[in-house]
């Protein structure tokens, strides 16, 4: 249904792009057969088209309200929302960042938004950047 994107860049840390992507009006009917069964959209879950102009109003205005509990007490509350819809606890995955290829269980996500990859020896390993693909 959708994805996010967090890339800072090495040079300076202190910067964060953040990129969304929502499938939205395009049905399943619309896709091409090889994606069909392995996507969804908003119009497949209620059976309306959505007005664009309506859903990105409704849609900024939840990402400023939760950007705003960032630094907060809140920022937990965040976390822990964040966790419980976490898709990927338990399943195996592969991160690759640059040169980095690590395999193993994710485990939980961390406060800071870091992956926790328990790896084959046991060991938990933060991954704070990287392309994340399940392997199950």
């Amino acid at each position: 249904l959708a994805g996010i994107l967090l890339e800072s860049p090495a040079t300076h840390g202190n910067l964060l792009s953040i990129g969304m992507g929502i499938n939205v009006n395009n049905a399943a009917s619309t896709r091409p057969a090889a994606i069909r069964q392995d996507s969804i959209a908003l119009v497949d879950l209620t059976g309306q088209l959505a007005d664009l102009t309506d859903f990105i109003s409704e849609l900024l205005e939840a990402v400023f309200d939760l950007l705003s509990k960032l630094g907060s007490e809140q920022n937990r509350t965040i976390a822990d929302e964040w966790r419980a819809r976490n898709a990927l606890r338990g399943r195996h995955v592969q991160v690759v960042s640059g040169s980095d290829h690590r395999q193993g269980i994710c485990q939980d996500i961390a406060v800071d938004g870091s992956l926790v990859l328990a790896g084959e020896d046991g060991l938990a390993t933060l991954c704070r950047s990287g392309t994340v693909a399940k392997l199950d």
